[in-house]
């Protein structure tokens, strides 16, 4: 743990292929979304991280990890979001650059809100025409009577757009913390070089309180 700010890191050299996977982890998941339950901010959040920094656009973003070799994505599940690159070893410093930059510094524009608004109604639309997502779904809601698991991932279209750029911002502000993340790197390269250049990478990071929401048992549980 970084004791600067509490950024968890894990490290793990394996030198039996040239290859580097880089990946945060921010404990940010549906389950965690307090007054947003059932909006899908979190998703929301992973689909809007990557589109723009103070220092890089979209058009920049996606002309880096291309050149790095386009191995990049993110998910989020019910109780955490995950970001990770993978890439050649002598490309670890800039995918480290490109996940520290969008962690600490996303700036969320406007277009890229209303864009992805579209992409994840869409993404939410077809949850509905596909049996197994209904299932699950469905499953989640009989499951569970409190517990926020019972809400889908991906939120409930009505509560989804009402969703505001600032809402997303507020979210963010508060659960991507460093004290609230782990960042994990695995492959061909030396450890203790890694770990200072992670070191540096975040350094600027500052730590905040967090209020991780107490989740409702069930009335089964005791």
């Amino acid at each position: 743990v970084m004791p600067e700010n509490g950024l968890t890191v894990i490290l793990k050299d394996n030198h039996s292929s040239p290859v580097v996977n880089l990946r945060v982890y921010v404990k940010a998941g549906s389950i965690y979304e307090a007054e947003y339950l059932g909006c899908g901010i979190s998703h929301n959040v992973e689909h809007l991280l990557s589109d723009g920094t103070p220092t890089r656009t979209l058009e920049d973003i996606e002309r880096e990890i291309e050149s790095i070799g386009g191995g990049s994505n993110a998910y989020t599940t019910k109780d955490h979001t995950c970001y990770f690159m993978e890439t050649s070893p002598e490309h670890f410093s800039t995918a480290l650059d490109i996940l520290s930059d969008w962690a600490m510094n996303a700036s969320f524009p406007q277009e890229a809100v209303d864009a992805q608004r579209e992409v994840i109604t869409r993404e939410i639309n077809m949850g509905y025409d596909e049996p197994a997502r209904r299932i699950y779904a469905l499953y989640g809601e009989t499951m569970f009577e409190r517990h926020p698991s019972k809400y889908p991932v991906i939120g409930y279209a009505e509560n989804f757009r009402r969703l505001t750029r600032d809402d997303v911002v507020r979210y963010k502000e508060r659960m991507y913390v460093p004290n609230n993340t782990i960042f994990v790197a695995v492959g061909d390269f030396d450890a203790e070089e890694a770990y200072e250049e992670i070191h540096t990478a975040f350094a600027e990071w500052e730590r905040k309180p967090i209020d991780v929401p107490t989740l409702t048992e069930e009335p089964w549980v005791n």
